[in-house]
């Protein structure tokens, strides 16, 4: 362990991409499967999965922002400048991208930093100024 369980957390989607090589192989079934069999199923979780799971964005709980194709199509999600027809993505790795096709202007920032640490600081200053000055 790199710390002890309930002192810090830590996201890494490429330890989730190699637990679910080794599960499907090991168990002999979709990744998908094996989580609703194995770990959600006993406890009696039948709506709990990793991700959609099979499910459309408006089949899970209710939230302020829309998505599209994996896009957040929020209007005003994004920089101050944008127009309303902008989308984009920010991860939990501090990274923004968004795309105005109106303005025919995209932004793209990646950083190391935890998107908490990044977003009000870095990530929203950036983009606001870049959306703002074309």
């Amino acid at each position: 362990m790199l710390f002890k369980p309930g002192t810090q957390v830590r996201y890494q989607s490429i330890g989730i991409l190699l637990a679910a090589e080794i599960a499907q192989r090991l168990a002999g079934m979709p990744f998908r499967e094996f989580l609703r069999r194995e770990l959600f199923s006993p406890p009696g979780m039948p709506r709990t999965s990793l991700g959609l799971g099979g499910r459309r964005m408006n089949q899970t709980p209710s939230s302020k922002d829309v998505y599209g194709f994996g896009w957040r199509v929020t209007p005003g999600g994004f920089g101050r400048g944008c127009s309303e027809r902008t989308y984009g993505h920010s991860g939990s790795t501090g990274t923004m991208c968004w795309m105005d096709p109106v303005r025919d202007l995209s932004f793209v920032l990646l950083t190391t930093r935890p998107l908490a640490e990044s977003a009000p600081g870095l990530l929203r200053p950036v983009s606001d100024l870049v959306s703002e000055s074309a």
